[in-house]
């Protein structure tokens, strides 16, 4: 929230005019406030959601999802991943094979809307052994994106930046790595990569030079059998990026802290032993408390858990079941498939032959309900999640081994037709006069907004809704109570095409505040409670408005004895300075765009 401060000064005191506004609601729900700023976030909503700063109507799953193919012809594709390679602002997909001597491409999704017309495949390398990933990064720092692949580490020039042109470049030589992802190890601003290696080994090799050509290779761990999949993420929330994996033969969940941030020393925690043929981890927040949780998948148990990340306790991590429905689920990615605001997990099962959706249902990650999107769809050994079609909502990608198959499903749209949201309940301080509601909002035909608010004295009880106002400009004089301190809005959405919605970019309203009548320094002021004091100073500061109170001790050479700075609301403040020596001190406070000075003599 910016919020603007005119001061204007009379004979008769001050007038303060003002104006808050909120242009950012990325933060969520949960804050019903009240709040001295809007910030980011908001009390509540029901069928809108954040998308990037703005808001738009909420998606809405789709009961029958809407398959789209990418390829038909691909020899037992092992993989698929989304990532816009060309830059040009839409999704494309990468796809490679196990089968030996098969290819790596990427399909460039040339019209952005991801129909089965509009892929073109640009053939990366046409004899690669037993691929089993891929991903995307700028390797060699030139600004455009290139690729990685495993088994046998490599990474993939894009020569030309266009994606048409590819040069080989060896990695490393481990021959069976199950898993590589681009990474910052050691905090250098470089792209290095780290890797499950198949055998019992974690490790990642630096990126000496940022050129992609010279690597030297650190060991993570030695004693992880069979290690399958690889993540990594700042869990301890020091500064630098850690590692989870997963172990298939050992069933071991495990991750590892980056000691020191140089990616060289390495502190082994065990999460659980007990993860029978542990076959993916992924990041993940299932409780939305902000930290790093892991989630991972037991094909032998037929189970998916997450492991709930303790920080800042020094507790042990605890495990937490998702579903053990799926027959043998093959890989788990932390998602909000459903635009809710919390993250759901999309599952793919090999044994099963589905693609499933984990419904995080109450955002605690303790409420889990299962949705089924595709079956008899064989051996489909992964899934991505990305805005293929550029409507907003995400989509999921997948490929089919047995059937050749690479296809991505619109599994989400905006099918509400109403959605509504509540801001925080915002102190600005007595009101005198409320002004100038406005609104910046993008409303296609068929659509539109209104706006409802409510103000009070007691945050408690803000009392009824005003009338709907659709107008993007409106006087509020007549519509909030003067003399109150708290205000509250609500957006109204409406759409008439369940695959159009209004976006709303920003809301502002402008009111005065009064200071009263007579000696100004009643509403706003600083003054000793005694004068000369001894030793101890304290100090009584009246603020009008919410915001940061600073108040400053000087001496007479100008230096700097004392200081204080926090959020305070309108009100009476005590502020209290110890062990000053003798002297004259100059004490200044600033609130806002208001400054206010007094004098003190301190005593022996």
């Amino acid at each position: 929230m910016r919020s603007i401060i005119l001061v204007a000064c009379s004979f008769w005191g001050l007038s303060l005019a003002a104006s808050a506004v909120q242009d950012c609601w990325i933060g969520g729900p949960g804050v019903p406030g009240p709040v001295i700023d809007w910030g980011d976030c908001y009390s509540f909503s029901s069928g809108i959601m954040p998308l990037d700063s703005s808001l738009i109507l909420a998606g809405g799953v789709l009961t029958v999802p809407e398959k789209n193919q990418i390829s038909g012809g691909l020899l037992s594709p092992a993989c698929v991943y989304a990532f816009d390679l060309d830059q040009d602002g839409d999704m494309d997909v990468f796809t490679c094979s196990e089968i030996t001597g098969t290819r790596v491409s990427w399909w460039e999704n040339l019209d952005g809307t991801g129909q089965p017309s509009s892929w073109f495949e640009h053939v990366i390398d046409t004899n690669f052994q037993n691929t089993n990933s891929v991903r995307a990064a700028d390797i060699d720092g030139d600004g455009d994106i290139d690729v990685i692949g495993s088994s046998r580490l490599t990474w993939w020039e894009n020569a030309n930046g266009m994606g048409t042109a590819w040069g080989e470049h060896v990695i490393g030589n481990e021959p069976s790595a199950h898993s590589a992802i681009p990474v910052d190890m050691d905090n250098d601003g470089i792209t290095d990569v780290a890797a499950a290696c198949g055998y019992d080994e974690v490790a990642w090799w630096k990126n000496d030079d940022g050129s992609g050509f010279f690597w030297t290779r650190y060991i993570v761990s030695e004693d992880f059998d069979n290690s399958w999949s690889i993540c990594s993420c700042d869990f301890d929330q020091d500064g630098d990026n850690d590692i989870a994996g997963a172990a298939f033969t050992d069933g071991e969940i495990t991750w590892w802290e980056n000691d020191g941030g140089s990616g060289v020393q390495w502190i082994e925690h065990i999460l659980d032993v007990d993860v029978p043929g542990a076959t993916s981890v992924a990041v993940g927040d299932p409780d939305g408390d902000g930290d790093q949780d892991i989630i991972g998948t037991s094909r032998f148990d037929d189970t998916v858990y997450w492991w709930e990340n303790p920080f800042p306790a020094e507790e042990p991590w605890v495990r937490h079941l998702v579903c053990e429905t799926i027959e043998g689920p093959h890989s788990a990615s932390s998602v909000d498939l459903d635009a809710d605001g919390d993250e759901d997990i999309l599952c793919a099962s090999r044994y099963e032959s589905t693609i499933s959706w984990l419904e995080n249902v109450t955002g605690t990650g303790m409420v889990w309900e299962e949705w089924t999107f595709q079956e008899d769809y064989p051996s489909v050994p992964g899934v991505c999640a990305a805005d293929i079609d550029g409507d907003g909502y995400l989509d999921i990608a997948g490929s089919s081994q047995d059937s050749s198959d690479v296809s991505w499903w619109k599994v989400c749209c905006s099918s509400t037709s109403y959605g509504f949201l509540e801001s925080s309940i915002l102190n600005v301080g007595e009101v005198s006069e409320w002004q100038l509601f406005q609104r910046i909002c993008d409303t296609p035909v068929g659509t539109s907004t209104g706006f409802q608010f409510r103000s009070s004295s007691d945050p408690e009880t803000m009392g009824a809704w005003s009338d709907t106002i659709w107008a993007s400009e409106a006087d509020l004089s007549g519509v909030l109570s003067d003399s109150t301190e708290f205000v509250q809005y609500r957006a109204l959405f409406f759409t008439d095409d369940t695959l159009t919605t209004p976006t709303l970019e920003q809301v502002s309203i402008s009111y005065s505040i009064a200071s009263g009548t007579g000696d100004s320094a009643a509403d706003f002021g600083l003054s000793p409670c005694s004068n000369p004091c001894s030793g101890d100073l304290r100090l009584i500061a009246q603020v009008q408005v919410p915001g940061i109170l600073s108040v400053d001790i000087f001496d007479m050479a100008g230096r700097i004895r004392g200081a204080y700075s926090e959020l305070s609301y309108p009100g009476t403040h005590t502020i209290n300075f110890y062990d000053l020596e003798q002297g004259l001190y100059l004490c200044r406070m600033t609130s806002g765009d208001l400054v206010g000075t007094a004098k003190v003599m301190v005593l022996p």
